[in-house]
């Protein structure tokens, strides 16, 4: 495995580097620099830490030191990337610049890839030609352009993870919202296929999410309430065994009956039974 150095690209004290590449063919390496590469045009296999990807354009990676990466050509088709590799002191110090832990929360998170649109690239295009002007004579103005063309960048990484936060936040307020409905006692009778019917979203999303959350399915969850509250109404009423498997929402003795066996793992009558011996 290469080892690529900063002194292969940092010349004259700078620390930065950019350029446009083609280079489809490589072999695993690994840095001493933080890089940045976004595809402009083609598409190629590409290895991060042993796990292979198809990219192609918008793709864009942020690459820790640690990561080992390579390209790999798909049918002869070019790939066309800017890289851009800034020296890991200088990353951190823009890093801290925005918040005291934005360096180590970057570093804890596995391999970054962004998705950002064409326009965005013609963006970032023109900032780096800009760079490359002034590279010949004003190193200075040159140099703050490329921090503020790496802050543009950091921008987009925060934007996405303020993006998976929402996604994941309204995900969460909508399974809190189906479980404060399935909750309610007056509620107990309801299928699976009556909360579906009620909730404007794919069935089978809603039913991945929703285990995902609880780790049950929606049938699992309904039934275990049920179950729960039947045992309650035997340690807290004097209602028939009857009354109380219709009360939680059964119809069905025999299946209440076999339901609260496999679950409690003791019958009705002696979960009652046993609830009664504490009887005041």
């Amino acid at each position: 495995m290469l080892f690529l150095s900063n002194t292969h690209y940092f010349k004259n004290g700078a620390s930065f580097f950019a350029k446009i590449s083609n280079e489809n063919n490589n072999v695993p390496h690994t840095h001493e620099f933080i890089e940045i590469f976004y595809v402009i045009s083609g598409s190629a296999f590409h290895s991060v830490n042993g796990h292979q990807s198809t990219i192609g354009m918008g793709d864009m990676f942020i690459l820790k030191k640690s990561d080992s990466h390579f390209f790999k050509k798909k049918n002869d088709e070019p790939l066309i990337h800017r890289d851009i590799l800034i020296k890991e002191e200088t990353f951190k110090e823009l890093c801290d610049g925005l918040a005291p832990d934005f360096y180590q929360n970057f570093l804890n998170k596995p391999t970054v890839l962004l998705k950002i649109r064409p326009n965005k690239i013609e963006k970032l295009e023109s900032v780096f030609a800009r760079i490359q002007y002034l590279s010949f004579s004003m190193l200075q103005q040159m140099n703050l352009l490329f921090k503020f063309a790496i802050l543009n960048i950091l921008e987009i990484y925060v934007d996405n993870d303020l993006q998976s936060l929402t996604t994941q936040n309204s995900s969460t307020q909508l399974i809190s919202s189906i479980l404060e409905n399935i909750n309610r006692p007056d509620c107990l009778s309801m299928s699976a296929a009556d909360v579906l019917k009620s909730l404007q979203y794919d069935h089978s999303y809603i039913c991945k999410l929703f285990k995902s959350v609880t780790n049950m399915t929606i049938t699992e969850y309904i039934n275990r309430n049920r179950l729960e509250y039947a045992y309650t109404l035997m340690k807290s009423s004097t209602m028939s065994l009857d009354k109380i498997a219709h009360t939680a929402g059964y119809q069905n003795y025999s299946y209440f009956y076999r339901a609260f066996t496999d679950y409690f793992k003791i019958t009705p009558k002696k979960a009652q039974k046993e609830a009664r011996k504490f009887e005041p």
